[in-house]
């Protein structure tokens, strides 16, 4: 029997759980609850880049997510995937697999051409998931992630 994944936006009330699931995740961004917070309390269509913060819960506890972001005053829209997480014990049961999709159909809903995205060269799952859903490699940041020294591979994926 499959595991249903559910993939929501966030709330403000989830947001401590959103930073302790990019604490359990070395490879995550770890960036400030302030940061989450903005992205669940900004306004749609007020600001020139529009944002997304995503929560996949299983059995509806909340296992992972995924933050993106989309400039909308270009044409087509310009889209980027931020965030995505996991917790370690939920990894490899389909839960960041749910949340790229779910953050492609946000920004095909904007009009968005391409998704771009860096990932560190040394996460091959991740790698391994983009490639599956259609993104390619456009280029390498040397030396672009801290702790540990690692390059970016930056990788877009272009929306029909």
């Amino acid at each position: 029997m499959s595991e249903c994944i559910t993939v929501r936006r966030a709330t403000s009330e989830g947001v401590d759980v959103i930073v302790a699931i990019a604490a359990s995740s070395a490879l995550a961004s770890q960036w400030g609850r302030e940061r989450y917070e903005e992205m669940v309390s900004a306004a749609p269509c007020e600001v020139a880049v529009q944002r997304s913060l995503l929560v996949a819960e299983l059995a509806g506890r909340p296992v992972g997510f995924a933050s993106a972001s989309a400039l909308v005053t270009v044409a087509p829209a310009e889209a980027e995937l931020e965030n995505l997480a996991v917790l370690p014990a939920f990894q490899g049961r389909g839960v960041g697999g749910a949340l790229l999709a779910a953050v492609l159909h946000w920004s095909a809903e904007l009009g968005a051409g391409p998704v771009r995205l860096e990932v560190r060269s040394a996460n091959a799952a991740a790698l391994h998931l983009y490639r599956r859903h259609g993104f390619v490699q456009t280029g390498v940041r040397r030396g672009y992630y801290a702790a540990p020294l690692d390059d970016a591979i930056c990788m877009e994926c272009r929306l029909q």
